[in-house]
């Protein structure tokens, strides 16, 4: 699926953000076989060799990773020897399904579990997602790419079910009171 995406992925990526509000994490890319210690045949071998390869990286604890193989991103504790090892049977299955120019994304997970803002009346935190769209009610200008676009299958909004993507936007201008289609 081709979405929309605010950055291009790179092999790294620092954590963008305006004020308190994170546009973008903190990301890394990596090719399956620059993961060596996938293969470590002990499973305490594989633990430290993983939490290493995360150290020499500037990796956090917790992260998400996203496999070509899975649609959806998985979390990953690389304190925990279950997830590194549920981490590293993800990425070898990468390897077996021999998939072209397969890449291994990973992001910070933000906000961490004591900054979660939604509680419930005993104080128990909860994670929460704001989703929105941004809609440019103006006409378009005619004979624009943006208006070339309008009617195509592959134009419209993401649906969440995985089915289409926003691929044309008008540019985003971004000021110190917020951001603003222009």
């Amino acid at each position: 699926m081709d979405c929309f995406r605010v950055i291009a992925p790179k092999r790294h990526a620092p954590r963008i953000s305006l004020g308190s509000l994170i546009i973008k994490r903190e990301s890394w890319r990596f090719s399956p076989e620059e993961m060596q210690f996938v293969y470590c045949a002990g499973a305490s071998e594989r633990f430290l060799q993983a939490r290493n390869w995360a150290r020499a990286h500037r990796m956090p604890r917790f992260v998400f990773h996203k496999v070509p193989i899975e649609k959806k991103p998985a979390y990953l504790d690389f304190d925990s020897p279950i997830f590194v090892d549920i981490f590293s049977k993800m990425i070898r299955r990468t390897v077996d399904a021999a998939l072209p120019s397969a890449m291994i994304d990973l992001s910070e997970m933000q906000p961490l579990f004591d900054q979660n803002w939604l509680t419930d009346v005993s104080g128990q935190r909860y994670t929460s997602e704001f989703r929105f769209v941004a809609v440019d009610s103006r006409k378009p200008a005619s004979g624009s790419l943006y208006e070339a676009n309008l009617g195509r299958a592959s134009s419209g909004f993401h649906n969440f079910a995985g089915n289409s993507c926003i691929k044309v936007l008008p540019p985003l201008r971004i000021h110190r009171r917020g951001a603003q289609i222009v």
